[in-house]
């Protein structure tokens, strides 16, 4: 019969529910990054050499200030099934 100490180390080393859902994040983030970097690269030599594109590099960190001020109300809803 295992001791208690024993019992409470075991259930500390399994991934704990919470992180998974961070680690299939992080998975998928990396593959769809790896997918589609030959884009952003040409994406990002456009937005560098197009006088009419230059606006490129502002638009992720506008689109993340904009998330980040709604963030409360993302955070806030709560997922239904179709």
């Amino acid at each position: 019969m295992p001791l208690p100490a024993e019992k409470s180390t075991e259930t500390q080393s399994a991934a704990s529910p919470s992180t998974i859902p961070w680690l299939l994040l992080g998975w998928c983030a990396t593959l769809l990054i790896i997918t589609y970097l030959p884009i952003l690269a040409r994406m990002v030599d456009q937005w560098n050499n197009d006088d009419d594109m230059g606006h490129g590099f502002f638009v992720p960190l506008v689109a993340i200030y904009v998330v980040w001020q709604i963030r409360e109300s993302l955070l806030a809803i709560v997922p239904q099934p179709s």
